[in-house]
């Protein structure tokens, strides 16, 4: 309680909407009032009225050469003309019409002068007014947020918010969560989430819901995983267990492009501060990092296996007409997530009085969801099949949030006017806070944008997500052959290790090793393989060669026998090359290697070998979690 009165950030709103939304409303009705008392100055509203002037045109018309000028001395040259002819029969002198052809241009040039200066008034006039308006409707467009987050606030009352700070579930670095409700079901969201049955969430229309929201509930569910509290998360799961399908499969979907997101903003903090930020928080963001690697994969077992509500099941001659699922949650030495799942049916017998109907276990299975760089997360690849629409889904939601939010950064003047934390930027406070909770007391948006624009990082990621978001099936499975092991990538699995029939029956003996029921390492979201994928992109093997040896090397590539891709020789032997990995043939690159290895670059007494060069690469870029207890270090 003393963080949230020392940081005042319980008054925010409160400022925001007494005393910055009054001013920024009178402003913009000051800005109405100044071009009407323009206007009326020019008594131009009561003679007419026009949202471009004609200024230029004016001039054109009433200068020296304007065709009113030119209309005028035609007319009196005529006249002219018409006297010199008439005083030639009388044989008298003609009139000297030159005072008159001088008074009318100037009396017309004076007349249009006046005209073009009004004219040019009542056009700056309408250029300051829409100028002003605009940015004026801008800075009331930004409260938006805010009016809606406080309109929407009342879903959660104040004593459910003080029993949940007093939980230590709604710490002070939360409170931005507050920024993002939008709307009533939002405030129902974050009300559910954080009070003591966080599986009250699902009881929320998921189509509802907004991605800012989402992103909050997802990174309230990365705490739960990353403090262990495993009773919040058991019964967030149990909620999600017993939702009708519909509603289920669409919250566990938008869990986890929320986890993605979440992943992105720590990736490109992480890639930001690499450099700046000190080890003790560099560890802190990993074990974050590895927190929603961890919540992901909990989403991907309960999707895979559609543990949720199911209606009218009829496999038996009994009618079963509901099954559900309910979970028992721990956690392992390791970090990873045991999950015991129970498949429950209810017996509705034909004929037979509700009461003596009966609830009964279907199935029990017991898996450890967990994260790894070893094989475990490279098995059973048939088994990824079911849900591989999904993870192209993810891939895609995930770049386009990247991109977006990337663009949202160099948009100035969208970050300027942002009152509250926009959507596309709650990943990011909750990443800077996982690294540096001190430092980051009261750290704005623009602050956030600063960096990401400062960070050769951020282009490299927007690129590497927008690639893997266009892979197909076969490519990616191509690329994983390369770069699980090239970049030492890590990866999730989901191992089973007890599996009871209807009847009780475990289908696992005594001394059976439990089975690698389903991986996923395509759409890992990996920090320390990112960084040295770029690494290897910046330089190759230009940094783990000397000259000597590298110009031999680039001998043995270009060798007519060993055909290796020119390409590939050029990204590899040249620090300038414009290839990227993700551009390769993987296969002649590995090829490419396979000869650093086995080639004795004997010009300097050395024989260099690939595990030489591998070890030099996967040594870069790992970072210790502050938690011993996750188990991939980046």
């Amino acid at each position: 309680m003393i963080l949230f009165k020392e940081r005042g950030l319980l008054n925010t709103m409160q400022a925001q909407l007494f005393d910055q939304f009054p001013v920024a409303l009178d402003a913009y009705a000051q800005t109405v009032a100044t071009y009407e008392e323009a206007l009326t100055g020019l008594d131009f509203h009561s003679r007419m009225w026009s949202k471009q002037s004609g200024a230029e045109d004016l001039k054109k018309v009433y200068s020296e050469g304007g065709s009113q000028i030119n209309a005028l001395n035609d007319k009196v040259d005529e006249l002219k003309k018409i006297f010199e002819e008439a005083a030639s029969v009388a044989d008298l002198e003609a009139p000297d019409l030159s005072a008159v052809k001088e008074t009318a241009v100037s009396d017309f040039s004076s007349a249009g002068n006046k005209r073009t200066t009004m004219a040019s008034n009542v056009q700056s006039a309408w250029s300051s007014f829409t100028s002003n308006l605009t940015s004026q409707a801008a800075t009331i467009q930004s409260f938006e947020q805010v009016i809606n987050a406080a309109r929407y606030m009342g879903q959660w009352s104040p004593k459910e918010v003080y029993a949940a700070i007093k939980r230590g579930d709604f710490t002070a670095d939360e409170m931005y969560y507050i920024d993002a409700i939008s709307s009533k079901d939002d405030g129902k969201a974050l009300k559910a989430i954080m009070s003591e049955d966080p599986g009250k969430v699902t009881d929320v229309d998921p189509n509802q819901i907004s991605e800012g929201m989402y992103t909050v509930v997802a990174s309230e569910v990365t705490d739960m995983v990353a403090e262990q509290k495993a009773s919040r998360l058991e019964k967030l799961a149990n909620g999600i267990g017993d939702t009708d399908e519909e509603w289920a499969k669409v919250f566990t979907e938008q869990m986890l492009y929320a986890g993605d997101r979440l992943a992105s903003g720590q990736i490109l903090i992480m890639g930001a501060q690499y450099e700046t930020a000190s080890p003790e928080a560099l560890s802190q963001m990993q074990s974050h990092l590895n927190a929603i690697n961890q919540m992901n994969g909990l989403f991907e077992t309960i999707y895979i296996h559609k543990a949720w509500r199911i209606d009218d099941v009829k496999d038996t001659p009994y009618l079963q007409d509901e099954q559900w699922h309910e979970f028992k949650i721990s956690f392992s030495d390791t970090g990873g997530i045991n999950i015991k799942d129970t498949t429950m049916r209810h017996n509705d017998i034909p004929n037979t009085p509700r009461s003596k109907e009966v609830d009964y276990e279907w199935e029990v299975h017991e898996y450890t969801s967990d994260i790894t760089s070893d094989v475990k997360s490279q098995e059973a690849k048939e088994l990824r099949k079911a849900y591989y629409d999904i993870e192209q889904k993810r891939a895609k939601a995930q770049a386009k949030y990247v991109e977006k939010t990337l663009k949202l950064a160099t948009d100035t003047v969208a970050m300027a006017t942002t009152l509250v934390v926009a959507p596309e930027m709650v990943p990011l406070m909750s990443a800077v806070l996982a690294g540096t909770p001190e430092a980051a007391k009261g750290l704005a948006p623009t602050e956030i944008q600063l960096l990401l624009n400062q960070s050769e990082f951020s282009d490299y990621y927007k690129d590497y997500t927008k690639k893997m978001a266009q892979y197909d099936k076969k490519e990616l499975e191509l690329r994983e052959q390369s770069s699980s092991n090239l970049f030492d990538e890590g990866g999730w699995y989901l191992e089973e290790s007890s599996s009871k029939d209807a009847y009780g029956k475990d289908r696992y003996g005594k001394g059976d090793t439990p089975n690698v029921v389903a991986t996923g390492r395509d759409h890992f979201n990996d920090f320390g393989a990112i960084m040295r994928e770029k690494y290897l992109d910046d330089h190759g093997v230009t940094e783990y060669l000397n000259d000597q040896q590298l110009e031999e090397y680039k001998e043995v590539l270009t060798s007519s026998k060993n055909n290796i891709d020119p390409k590939v020789v050029d990204y590899l032997t040249n620090p300038n090359s414009q290839y990227t990995y993700e551009e390769l043939d993987w296969q002649a690159l590995d090829d490419a290697l396979e000869l650093l290895k086995n080639t004795d670059l004997d010009k300097v007494g050395d024989k260099v070998s690939e595990t030489g060069f591998r070890q030099d690469l996967s040594g870069r870029y790992v970072i210790e979690p502050e938690n011993p207890a996750s188990n991939i270090g980046g």
